[in-house]
């Protein structure tokens, strides 16, 4: 199954067009929303992908995917259309300073 970013959220009033997948290597950020279906939505939750929580992408492979996270001291691997399920605040975003 394909997931298409269309992340249109607002968050505090403001339009977030920002994904984890747009992240590089040491950068980190601060969840807003899940975008997808409900069960993509619902995985990514399972898997401890909660707004609010702070990202750190680790590492991505060679053709974009595999995308390796750290987030709440554990660390993931998400396919490339599953990062662009994950929404990010802007004002947080940082590089290599993550308390993930």
């Amino acid at each position: 199954m394909k997931m298409e970013h269309h992340c249109k959220t607002q968050c505090r009033g403001h339009f977030r067009h920002r994904v984890l997948s747009d992240l590089k290597p040491g950068q980190s950020a601060v969840i807003c929303d899940l975008c997808g279906c409900g069960g993509c939505k619902r995985r990514l939750l399972e898997l401890g992908l909660l707004p609010g929580q702070e990202i750190l992408v680790e590492r991505v492979g060679p053709f974009g995917e595999p995308i390796g996270i750290k987030v709440r001291g554990y660390h993931l691997s998400l396919r490339r259309g599953q990062a662009q399920g994950v929404c990010l605040e802007d004002d947080r975003h940082t590089e290599g300073s993550a308390q993930a």
